[in-house]
């Protein structure tokens, strides 16, 4: 699940960060055209004019910042969950150790148990032997 996650968050900073390339594209696009335009066109822009380009270029940069603010909340999000993913391999690990810990002292007393048990039918036979001797 964490790793869908990741993968899904990679993704959407990849589709960010083309988006911000396709601006970054557009706006040096309409900043070329805007120098062309003037250099081409004797006449001034009118104060219309010069207005909306100055608006499109405002919101472009905007686009820009907030695509940028994204990408950055965006690799904190993957930088946290790769640390979660490296102290959930930590405590897998742990985990895995005291389980064959766990499974070894297991191993230990069931064999304990089998030699008490053999002890056991020994002396039941010792005893079986005296009984009949004294009996």
């Amino acid at each position: 699940m964490v790793q869908q996650r990741l993968v899904e968050e990679q993704a959407r900073i990849s589709a960010l960060a083309s988006e911000k390339q396709e601006l970054v594209e557009k706006l040096a696009a309409l900043s070329r055209t805007v120098s062309v335009s003037e250099k081409s066109v004797p006449k001034a822009f009118t104060v219309e004019e010069k207005e909306k380009l100055e608006k499109q270029l405002h919101d472009m940069a905007i686009a820009v910042e907030r695509l940028e603010s994204s990408r950055q909340k965006l690799l904190m999000e993957i930088d946290s969950q790769s640390l979660e993913i490296e102290k959930l391999f930590e405590e897998n690990s742990s985990l895995s150790s005291s389980c064959q810990e766990a499974t070894s002292i297991a191993k230990q007393w069931e064999n304990q148990l089998k030699d008490c048990l053999k002890q056991n039918e020994e002396l039941r036979a010792i005893l079986d032997k005296l009984r009949t001797r004294t009996g």
